[in-house]
C-alpha cells in the first residue's frame, strides 16, 4: 500500500501526478518481464479516469489502455470490456455498478484502487467491491493520500485488500488487539447498564512493526527529485463575535441548556446534537452561512480577510476554505466591491440545486492560475482533490475541518512541485467564546495518532505533549 500526499511532476506543457508515475512505471515494468497478461490490469480510481487514461498515453504507450466512464451506456461498457487490452481504467462508481461483469473478467495479475477514499470504510459498497475484485488478483495495491484520518479501523480497511487481512485478520480481530476500552456506565431510557467505551489504542509499536511490510508511506521531504515548498508554522487568529452574532449564539446556547435539561438524563439523540453543533458552526463563520444579509458584523472572519487582501497580501495569491455556500456567495461579493478578482470551486448547494460542471470549475482553476488580478480562490469542500493551485502560498480556513487529514489535503492544492515559493503559509481562523475553542485540541488529538503510527513530527498543529500522548495511545 502506498500512502502519500499527491505530487506533481511539471513539464513546460504537462503536469502529473506523482502516484500516477510510480504505478504506470511498475506496470511498464511489469509488462517488460512478462508478468502481465490480457485484460491484466485493472486501476479503480476516483471518477475523472480520462486525465487518468491521458497520463497513461504519455508515460505508458506499450501498454494497451482503456478508460471507462460513467457517460457510456451499459451496451458501450459492455463492448470495451470485451476488447483486448492490458489496462483498464475506471472510476469506482461505474466500477460499482458494473461488479459482476468485473468480477467476470477476472483474474487479474494486479488490482491497483487510486486514492479512493470509501477504500477506508469497511461499511461502505465501495470497500467491499476492492475487497472482492483484489481477490481475484496476484498483486493488490491502494493508494491513498489520508488513509489514516481519525481512527485505525480507518488503516484496516484501506490495507485490506493488499495484505492486511493476512497481517491483522478481521476488524473485530483488529480492535481486539489494538483498541484499549474502560467499562463505563450508561442510562438508556430507564435503565442502567455497563458498556464498553473506546478510550485509546494499546501495543502501537508492534502495530507500526506489523505494518512495516505492507505499507509505504512518502514524505514531503523524501521529494528529492522535485522542489517542494516547506510549511511555515501554521498560525491560529482568534475574533470577537460581532453583537448580531453573540445573540444567535447565546441564542443557540439556551437551547443547548433546554435539550440537556429536558432529557431527564436520557440519551440525547445523536442528530440532534449534529444538529445544534452544525448551526453553531454556521454562526461562527457569519450570518451569511445561515442564509442571512451580509454586511457590518455579519462575519469578521471575512473582515479579517478582506482586510488582510487589501493590505500585507496585495501580492499574494490566498486560498480560503468554507463549508458553507452562503459565505462563499458573499466573500465573492465583498471581493467585487473591492475590486479582488476572485474564482470559487463549489460543490452541489442542496437548497438551490447548483452544482458546478466539471467544466466550469476548470474555468475557475485556469483563472486563478493565469490572472495576476485573480488573488483569491473561495472554495468549499469541493477544493480538497485534484486541483493545482501552487500559484499560491497562503491557504485560510475560514472554515476547519475536524478532520486533520482534510486539512492536509486542501493544504495540498498549493503545496505541490512547480511551486516558486519557498514556503507556504496556513491560517486558522477560530471565535472566541464559542465551540471552536475545543476546536484545536480535537484536531491536536487526532494528528497526534497520525503522527505517531506514520513516526512523523506535527506540522498542521501544535504536538502534543508526550503524557497528552501516552493518554491517549495508551501503549501499557
Amino acid at each position: 500500500m502506498l500512502d502519500n500526499e499527491e505530487h506533481l511532476y511539471v513539464t513546460d506543457d504537462h503536469i502529473v501526478t506523482h502516484n500516477t508515475v510510480i504505478l504506470l512505471f511498475l506496470l511498464c515494468l511489469m509488462h517488460s518481464r512478462k508478468e502481465l497478461t490480457d485484460r491484466a490490469v485493472l486501476i479503480v480510481q476516483t471518477p475523472s479516469t480520462m486525465q487518468y487514461a491521458r497520463e497513461a498515453a504519455r508515460w505508458a504507450p506499450g501498454l494497451r489502455t482503456l478508460y471507462v466512464t460513467g457517460d457510456m451506456t451499459p451496451s458501450e461498457r459492455a463492448t470495451l470490456y470485451a476488447e483486448n487490452w492490458d489496462v483498464l481504467i475506471i472510476g469506482y462508481h461505474v466500477a460499482l455498478r458494473d461488479q459482476k461483469m468485473l468480477e467476470a473478467m477476472g483474474p487479474f495479475s494486479i488490482v491497483i484502487s487510486d486514492d479512493v477514499d470509501p477504500l477506508i470504510n469497511h461499511d461502505t459498497a465501495t470497500h467491499k467491491m476492492i475487497v472482492r475484485l483484489s481477490a481475484l488478483a496476484d498483486r493488490a495495491i491502494t493508494t491513498n493520500a489520508t488513509a489514516l484520518q481519525m481512527h485505525l479501523a480507518q488503516l484496516h480497511a484501506a490495507t485490506y485488500p493488499a495484505g492486511g487481512a493476512e497481517v491483522f485478520g478481521e476488524l473485530s480481530e483488529f480492535k481486539e488487539r489494538y483498541y484499549r476500552y474502560e467499562p463505563v456506565l450508561v442510562t438508556v431510557g430507564r435503565e442502567r447498564r455497563v458498556v464498553n467505551k473506546h478510550v485509546g489504542y494499546k501495543n502501537m509499536d508492534e502495530l507500526r512493526e506489523k505494518l512495516r511490510p505492507i505499507y509505504l508511506r512518502r514524505r514531503y521531504t523524501e521529494f528529492t527529485d522535485a522542489r517542494m515548498p516547506m510549511l511555515a508554522p501554521p498560525s491560529t487568529v482568534w475574533l470577537e463575535m460581532s453583537p448580531q452574532q453573540r445573540a444567535r449564539y447565546e441564542e443557540l446556547q439556551r437551547g443547548v441548556v433546554r435539550l440537556l435539561t429536558e432529557s431527564g438524563g436520557e440519551k440525547i439523540k445523536h442528530v440532534s446534537a449534529m444538529t445544534a453543533f452544525g448551526y453553531g458552526q454556521r454562526i461562527c463563520a457569519g450570518l451569511p452561512a445561515l442564509k442571512e444579509p451580509d454586511g457590518p458584523g455579519a462575519s469578521p472572519k471575512l473582515d479579517w480577510l478582506m482586510e488582510k487582501l487589501t493590505t500585507s497580501w496585495e501580492d499574494r495569491k490566498v486560498i480560503a476554505f468554507v463549508k458553507n455556500t452562503g459565505m462563499v456567495s458573499a466573500a465573492i461579493a465583498r471581493c467585487a466591491r473591492l475590486g479582488i478578482g476572485v474564482a470559487q470551486v463549489r460543490g452541489a448547494d442542496p437548497e438551490t440545486g447548483y452544482r458546478q460542471t466539471a467544466a466550469q470549475r476548470d474555468v475557475e482553476v485556469q483563472r486563478f492560475r493565469r490572472d495576476p488580478d485573480c488573488r483569491l480562490m473561495v472554495g468549499t469542500s469541493a477544493i480538497e482533490r485534484s486541483l493545482n493551485l501552487q500559484v499560491a502560498n497562503t491557504m485560510v480556513n475560514v472554515d476547519i475541518p475536524l478532520n486533520p487529514a482534510r486539512v492536509q489535503q486542501i493544504l495540498g492544492r498549493m503545496r505541490r512541485a512547480g511551486s516558486a515559493f519557498e514556503h507556504v503559509f496556513l491560517w486558522h481562523l477560530f471565535m472566541i467564546g464559542t465551540q471552536e475553542e475545543d476546536y484545536l485540541d480535537v484536531l491536536r488529538q487526532r494528528q497526534g495518532l497520525i503522527d505517531y503510527v506514520n513516526n512523523e513530527d506535527a506540522e498542521l498543529f501544535e504536538a502534543l505533549t508526550a503524557e497528552q500522548l501516552l493518554h491517549m495511545i495508551g501503549d501499557h
